[in-house]
This record gives structure tokens, sequence and C-alpha cells, in this order.
């Protein structure tokens, strides 16, 4: 493999850790608001609550490795990317919460700026790790399977999943909340400013400093020898 393809792979996989770490530290922003969560958050928290078993981030993976095993029979095929995402923001959820560096505000303004920053940071985080390219994660592989055999728009698709799984995660006893209305009607808006920043940055001449910084050739060798 040509030096020049193993940088690039490199990179699109750092890109995309950095990118589910910021999810994650998104998600918890907004789950410790207490003013609501992403629809397929609520369900999360609805299993959550129902188990004494499985630590949120537990429930997460286990969900994540359902959907991809449902969308394989529907004939999506994961990739790497798609485990990875499955497994690392169960892991940086768990790990973060762990920590206990954030905490619940007591007035309910403070909740809802909490909320409000955790869903920019993780629209953030998403165009983070879609811009690696590196594959669907679980919630989208069964977005794509179900679009393909339904034959139905896309967007349809995904309103119905979400609708079903935060009616799924409410009856469960998720948190259903005014943020979870914040979440569905701003993530598009902070998604779009990520990808609107990365397209930016990859013009300026941080970004081919850090590039070449980050993969050296002498770097890249010590990479190779582990």
């Amino acid at each position: 493999m040509k030096l020049a393809v193993i940088k690039k792979e490199i990179a699109r996989y750092i890109f995309l850790l950095i990118g589910l770490l910021i999810v994650s530290f998104g998600l918890v922003l907004m789950i410790e608001s207490q003013v609501g969560v992403a629809p397929w958050d609520v369900f999360h928290l609805g299993l959550f609550y129902r188990t004494d078993i499985l630590t949120l981030g537990q429930i997460m993976q286990l969900t994540g490795f359902m959907l991809i095993l449902f969308s394989y029979l529907l004939r999506v095929r994961p990739t790497a990317g798609t485990f990875i995402n499955m497994f690392c923001i169960g892991f940086f959820i768990d790990l973060i919460r762990s920590l206990e560096i954030i905490q619940t505000p007591n007035i309910m303004v403070l909740s809802f700026l909490l909320f409000t920053t955790g869903v920019a940071i993780m629209g953030f985080g998403i165009a983070t790790y879609m811009s690696a390219n590196l594959g669907a994660g679980p919630r989208d592989s069964l977005m794509l399977a179900l679009t393909r055999i339904s034959g139905l728009n896309m967007g349809l698709v995904r309103m119905a999943l979400e609708i079903i799984v935060l009616i799924s995660g409410f009856l469960l006893g998720g948190p259903l909340g005014a943020g979870t209305v914040i979440f569905a009607l701003s993530i598009g808006f902070f998604m779009q400013t990520g990808f609107r920043f990365y397209i930016w940055l990859k013009k300026t001449s941080y970004y081919q400093h850090f590039y070449h910084y980050l993969f050296a050739s002498e770097r890249l060798e010590k990479l190779k020898e582990l």
C-alpha cells in the first residue's frame, strides 16, 4: 500500500474516533441536563431504567449490534466504521459518565443552556465522524435497509423510525421532554455548521500543517513497526 494511502486511512480513522468522542460528550451533556434527549436516547434510557445489569453504554452497544444484525439480514453490509461506531459511543458514554465531571444544574435556564450546548457539540461531532466517510452507523444502516426494501423516501423512513423509538422509549420510562423537540429542530443546523467548518478548514494552511505534523514519514514508520 502506498504511503499516501496509508496516511489518508489513518487520518480517516482518527477523525472517526475524535468525532465519536465529541458526539458522546454532547450526549452526556444532554442527558445530565434532564430536560429531554434525542429520540434514540429516550429509548436507550428507557431500557437503562428497566435494568440493573447493563450500563447505559452497554445498552447502546447491544442496541447497535442488534440494528447491525437486522440491517445485515436486510442486505446492508456493515463496515469497520459501523462496528467502531457501535462500540466506541457506548464506551465513551460510560467513561465520561464515570468521571462525573458533568452535573445537573439547579436552575432551569442553565439546564436548557447545557442541553443546547450538548446538541451543538453532538452536531459538530457527527460532522466530524461523517467526514471520515467510513460507513454508516448502526441506526443509519437500518434506515438505509428499510428505505431499500420499502421504496419510501429516506427522510420519511428516518422520521418513522424516530417516532417509533421515541414512543417505545417513552413507554419504557425514557425522559421525553422539551429538549427532545429542541433537538429535532436544531440538530440539522448544528450538523450543517460542522460540515461548513470542515470545508473551510481543509482550505486553510492550518489543516495542512496539522496533517503533515501528524503524518510525518518518521512517525508513520514507527506506527508500522508496532
